[in-house]
C-alpha cells in the first residue's frame, strides 16, 4: 500500500489529511483529488475543499482507504496539481477529459461536494 498525504499549500491552516492506495494506483487517486477540487470550485467560485472533505470524497466514490498515520510515502498537494491543468488561467485540453470521464463514471461526486457546501452555508 502507498500512504498519501494530501494537503494544500494555499489553505495552511487546513490539516493535513492522509489516505492509501495500491501501488499502481497512484495516478487514478491524483486525478480523482484534481476532480474534486475543480468540481468543488466550479460549484462554489471561492471556497475549497479541505483536504480532510478531499479524502472523505476519496474513500466514500472511489474505494480508497483512510489512514491516521503522519508518515507518508508520496505527497499530494492540491493547488501545485490545479497548477498543471491550467495554462494562464484557462483550463487546459486534459482538463476537460478528465473532468468529463470523471463525471461519467462517478455521478454522485458532484452532488456530495454540492450538499457538502450547502451544509456550510447553512451553518453559517
Amino acid at each position: 500500500m502507498t500512504t498519501i498525504r494530501i494537503e494544500d499549500y494555499l489553505n495552511e491552516t487546513a490539516p493535513e489529511a492522509y489516505v492509501s492506495c495500491d501501488p499502481g494506483d497512484e495516478a487514478r487517486l491524483r486525478e480523482a483529488a484534481l476532480y474534486c477540487c475543480f468540481t468543488a470550485v466550479e460549484l462554489a467560485g471561492e471556497q475549497f475543499l479541505s483536504p480532510g472533505d478531499i479524502r472523505d470524497l476519496l474513500v466514500r466514490h472511489y474505494g480508497f482507504r483512510p489512514v491516521t498515520t503522519e508518515s507518508c510515502d508520496v505527497e499530494l498537494d492540491v493547488s501545485m496539481e490545479q497548477k498543471l491543468y491550467k495554462i494562464m488561467g484557462r483550463p487546459t485540453v486534459a482538463l476537460s477529459a478528465f473532468r468529463d470521464r470523471h463525471a461519467a463514471s462517478h455521478p454522485t461526486v458532484r452532488p456530495d461536494i454540492d450538499l457538502r457546501f450547502s451544509a456550510a452555508v447553512g451553518r453559517g
